[in-house]
């Protein structure tokens, strides 16, 4: 958390009432949700590789043109 990001409004001489922007920390937790399911999803493609399953671009992209007729 940035000491930019807090808001600190004193509520009496001797307690105090600490207000945390949580756009901020919204956007920090899906940042941080973000890259663990990126870092799964790269996992796992690293996985399909190693073991073979995969399937080259060119195959692909032929059979998108003959299903769909792009040229």
């Amino acid at each position: 958390m940035k000491n930019e990001n807090i808001l600190e409004i004193d509520k009496n001489i001797s307690d105090k009432v600490i207000v945390v922007d949580t756009e901020v920390e919204t956007d920090d937790y899906e940042r941080k949700k973000f890259f663990e399911k990126l870092n799964r999803a790269l996992a796992k493609s690293e996985e399909d590789i190693k073991y073979g399953r995969v399937h080259s671009a060119e195959s692909v992209f032929k059979e998108l043109r003959e299903k769909y007729g792009y040229k």
